[in-house]
């Protein structure tokens, strides 16, 4: 079963002095210097959100690096960032020279892409081979401008308990275990329904994990490739949810908070 989670992408202000990034940027961002040397001093300003990790690299990079000083900014949700970063966008300054962004937003930052700077013009396309095509080309807008790098592809995976497994009468090593949840959501919840009525305890931890990695395996999910939201009439999403809420409701889930 393939689910892949959700992704981040980075765009940034033009900061020729600092390519080594390989980020795209803001025009309308102030913190970077699109002409510096190599050699003068640069600010540069990185605007996260939850849990990048980036504290070790930005260390690293400062030693690497003398003239640069990093200035970080990490919003403490994907919605508040979201909300931060289109309302400067809107106002055509603040912006912070890289940008951290979530791929359910993408759609709508490439309706804006020619206010970010191209990445060809700083050497990208010299790295096209450090990611995969299809993320590389979530960046790159219809004029095949790059305006941001993806910092993952999020690939999941299914962690399980083989002790458990063979309690409940089901297969324990990973090859059985591989062919008895091949397929679609639909046999995973099967196989769900089946520990749970075995045993009589939850078949996964929380319903919103699974629902994220249920998401985000459509082609579109909640917005549509090009920015529109995708809720509405959706019918993939709702028959997901009718089977998360269908096992949920089952005992299948650890946490039931989510949907109580």
């Amino acid at each position: 079963m393939n689910t892949r989670a959700r992704t981040r992408i980075l765009t940034a202000a033009a900061v020729a002095s600092v390519s080594a990034l390989a980020l795209a940027g803001c025009s309308g961002a102030t913190g970077g210097d699109a002409g510096g040397s190599g050699d003068e001093d640069v600010t540069l300003t990185v605007t996260t959100f939850g849990t990048f990790g980036y504290e070790d690299l930005y260390d690293e990079y400062e030693k690497e690096h003398p003239n640069v000083t990093i200035e970080a900014t990490n919003i403490d949700t994907g919605g508040n960032a979201r909300t931060d970063a289109f309302t400067k966008i809107a106002a055509g300054s603040g912006l912070s020279d890289i940008v951290a962004i979530e791929e359910g937003w993408l759609g709508a930052i490439m309706d804006v892409s020619d206010t970010f700077v191209d990445l060809r013009d700083f050497g990208i396309e010299d790295r096209k081979a450090d990611w995969v095509d299809w993320k590389y080309g979530q960046a790159t807008d219809a004029e095949g401008r790059v305006i941001g790098y993806g910092t993952d592809i999020g690939p999941s995976g299914i962690c399980y308990n083989g002790a458990a497994f063979e309690a409940a009468g089901l297969p324990s090593d990973r090859e059985s275990v591989a062919q008895l949840l091949d397929g679609d959501w639909e046999n995973y919840f099967a196989v769900g329904a089946d520990y749970t009525a075995k045993t009589g305890k939850a078949w996964y931890d929380h319903s919103g994990f699974v629902w994220n990695a249920m998401v985000n395996q459509l082609d579109e999910g909640y917005y549509t490739a090009d920015g529109k939201v995708n809720v509405e009439d959706n019918a993939e999403l709702k028959e997901r949810f009718e089977l998360l809420g269908a096992a949920t409701e089952g005992g299948q889930s650890a946490a039931q908070t989510a949907w109580d």
